[in-house]
């Protein structure tokens, strides 16, 4: 484990967009976890989003304090007995207890990340650990400004993710579609001959994250009919896909009606164009309401809804939009079981506190809403 061979704990991992950086970070989180013991004293790592942080407001420690005590609620209780103020999370933080994993360097504004990129310099010195990821060319712009002296991650090794062997995205690709002897598998055949060439589509396929979205596009899952799926072949058209960018456009245009669709045996609750259309939503409401961060915090997620809606929606139909909602997220497949958790459990919060003047109770979510949430809560087991 990286413990044993980086023996400042200090890494940092570089890569372009959609080459596995934050499936690293993870795969690394719960590798050090399964390390430790009752009697282990290796500090406990964390995974953190850097995009909400400005580090020309707020130091390092004080806002990865604000983020474990908003995550873990006996976090933000203050120390009896300690010389001022001082909560449980600022202590561990202090007695270096937490093992900081910085994902999402990139995130933050060009104009910060070197102010990032010094303040985390300034608040972990060398002995402290920590973790951060970023993609490539944005953290060299941060750590090579055009004005000002260059800046280090201090006492930090490097890794640098690279694209997929074209031979392992072949055999990826077929192995997927049910295996290398399969009718599923040779519609593959005009596309891998040509992977690691110069064509547009073999630099989009080297990419981890363009390979999952081609294999649920264009692969057949149990029970499904090839003849009712797009033909892989269309990833060589050049008149129709021309280059990179527009291949790329093209996988993540047809990434949800393809998770969407139905198939024997399973049919989503929504169909694609409802999915669609809730995604948009709280990527809008990611993008102009929180100022572009990825966090999505559900003690705000109300504020998504226009004041006008909130004062006159019912709660009962508040109650079957949040069922649906929560649904929506679930059938994705993709989404984060915390995340699903939390949003359910905002949604679900929104209902049972209200604003001034409504009035709420279980009986008044209908019987079709009680039956979907019964539904989500046995998915986030």
């Amino acid at each position: 484990m990286f413990t044993h061979r980086v023996p400042t704990r200090r890494l940092l991992v570089l890569g372009d967009p959609g080459a596995g950086k934050t499936i690293v970070l993870v795969r690394l989180l719960l590798g050090l976890l399964e390390e430790r013991t009752s009697s282990n004293t290796r500090p406990v790592p964390v995974l953190f989003s850097l995009a909400s942080w400005n580090p020309r407001r707020r130091e390092l420690y004080d806002w990865i304090a604000d983020e474990l005590a908003v995550h873990y609620a006996g976090l933000a209780e203050y120390l009896p007995g300690a010389d001022g103020p001082v909560t449980r999370a600022r202590a561990l933080l202090d007695d270096q207890r937490i093992l900081p994993i910085l994902d999402g360097f990139d995130e933050l504004p060009a104009a910060l990340r070197p102010s990032a990129l010094d303040g985390i310099n300034q608040a972990l010195p060398l002995g402290q650990g920590v973790v951060v990821s970023s993609r490539t060319a944005e953290f060299r712009e941060a750590a090579h400004p055009s004005s000002g002296i260059p800046i280090k991650l201090a006492g930090a090794a490097g890794i640098h993710l690279t694209g997929v062997d074209p031979a392992h995205s072949a055999d990826y690709l077929r192995r997927d579609a049910g295996g290398p002897a399969t009718a599923s598998a040779a519609r593959w055949d005009s596309v891998v001959s040509r992977l690691g060439t110069t064509d547009p589509f073999s630099h989009v396929l080297a990419s981890p994250l363009m390979l999952f979205l081609a294999r649920t596009v264009y692969n057949p899952r149990p029970g499904e009919n090839l003849s009712a799926l797009p033909d892989p072949a269309e990833l060589c058209d050049t008149t129709r896909l021309p280059d990179a960018p527009a291949i790329s456009a093209h996988l993540f245009d047809a990434f949800v009606p393809a998770a969407y669709r139905p198939r024997p045996g399973h049919r989503p609750r929504w169909a694609s164009e409802q999915a669609e259309r809730a995604l948009v939503f709280l990527a809008q409401h990611l993008q102009h309401r929180l100022h572009g961060s990825a966090d999505m915090a559900w003690w705000q997620l109300y504020h998504s809804l226009p004041s006008q809606t909130l004062r006159y929606l019912p709660s009962a139909t508040l109650a079957v939009v949040a069922c649906a909602v929560i649904t929506a997220l679930a059938e994705f497949g993709q989404v984060h079981g915390g995340l699903l958790l939390g949003v359910s459990a905002g949604l679900l919060s929104i209902l049972a506190v209200g604003r001034p003047g409504w009035t709420w109770s279980a009986s008044q979510i209908p019987t079709g809403a009680t039956h979907t949430l019964r539904t989500v809560l046995r998915k986030l087991r």
